[in-house]
C-alpha cells in the first residue's frame, strides 16, 4: 500500500512538471524587491500620460500609466531575475533602468527590500545634441550589493552613461550638464 502511494505521488509530481525542461529544478519566485520611482517632471507639459513598463525576458509583465501629472509608480520584483523598467512619454526620450535581482548566497529569510529613485525625462528637442550610440542604453543598473546587504545602483556606470550621452565628438566636454538625465537613489 505504501509503495503504491509513493509511486502515485511520484507520477503526479512528474505529470505536473512534464512541461518543464528540468522537473527537479527549483523555481524560485519569492518577492525580494519593491522598487518605487518618481518622475520629477511628469507634470511639466500637456503631452499627456507617461507609460512605465516592467520588462522581463523581453516581455512586458506589468505596465503603469501615469495620467494627469501623477509622478510615482511601484513594482514588486522576484529574486534571481533580470528586469528593465522603460519610461516613455510623448515628446520625451525613452529611459531604461536595468535591475538584476540575483541574490545568490543569500539566506531565504531576507524579507522584502525597498529601493526608491527619482528621475527626470529628457525632451526630444535635445536629442540632436546627444550621442545616438548611447541613447538606448540603460541610464542605471540596480543590483544587490552583498557587502552592504541592500540594493543599490552602479554609480560608476551611471556616471559614464551620463558623460557619454552628450559626448558626440569623442572628446567633447559637456557644458549641457544642467540637462543631463538624473537618477538619484532616495535614502530612507
Amino acid at each position: 500500500m505504501k509503495t503504491s502511494l509513493l509511486i502515485s505521488l511520484f507520477l503526479i509530481y512528474f505529470a505536473a512538471n512534464a512541461n518543464r525542461s528540468n522537473p527537479f529544478k527549483k523555481i524560485d519566485s519569492l518577492d525580494c524587491l519593491q522598487i518605487e520611482g518618481k518622475i520629477l517632471n511628469n507634470d511639466d507639459d500637456l503631452y499627456g500620460e507617461c507609460v512605465v513598463d516592467l520588462i522581463e525576458a523581453n516581455e512586458i509583465v506589468q505596465s503603469v500609466v501615469l495620467k494627469e501629472g501623477k509622478k510615482q509608480f511601484k513594482f514588486i520584483l522576484h529574486k534571481n531575475s533580470r528586469y528593465g523598467i522603460r519610461i516613455q512619454k510623448k515628446g520625451y526620450i525613452n529611459k531604461i533602468i536595468s535591475i538584476d535581482t540575483d541574490m545568490e548566497g543569500q539566506s531565504e529569510n531576507f524579507g522584502l527590500y525597498r529601493f526608491m529613485f527619482e528621475t527626470t525625462l529628457i525632451s526630444e528637442a535635445v536629442r540632436k545634441r546627444m550621442n545616438e550610440d548611447i541613447i538606448d542604453f540603460p541610464i542605471a543598473i540596480i543590483r544587490f550589493d552583498h557587502e552592504e546587504q541592500t540594493f543599490s545602483y552602479d554609480k560608476k556606470y551611471t556616471s559614464y552613461i551620463k558623460r557619454e550621452l552628450y559626448n558626440t565628438s569623442g572628446n567633447r566636454s559637456h557644458k549641457e550638464n544642467h540637462i543631463l538625465p538624473e537618477l538619484a537613489a532616495v535614502e530612507n
